[in-house]
């Protein structure tokens, strides 16, 4: 299993996420071999807004994903993040299981 690193800063912007997933899906992979890890820790608020904004990258790449990815884990600083993050989470109406974990 492939495991795929996507920090999340105040910094980053929809181009960013869209060149790594355009990375990650050019490569060669087998069916549901991809974990999608995406790291919010660095993040002192979480926003829904940053949810909406990523939403046109994530449908831009529905197919691989679910091609490609085998589930998503994303790792939040606190509990109150969790529950921020599983709200927006929702918004992108996943179509592959996700987990999101609280990094202390």
């Amino acid at each position: 299993m492939k495991e795929v690193h996507l920090p999340i800063t105040t910094e980053t912007k929809k181009e960013d996420i869209d060149i790594k997933l355009r990375e990650v899906y050019r490569s060669n992979y087998d069916k549901h071999s991809i974990v999608l890890n995406w790291d919010l820790c660095n993040l002192h608020f979480i926003q829904l807004k940053k949810f909406v904004h990523l939403k046109s990258v994530l449908d831009k790449y529905r197919n691989k994903t679910n091609y490609y990815v085998d589930h998503s884990v994303i790792y939040v600083r606190n509990k109150f993040h969790k529950v921020i993050c599983s709200a927006g989470t929702k918004l992108c109406k996943p179509e592959r299981p996700y987990y999101i974990i609280v990094q202390h």
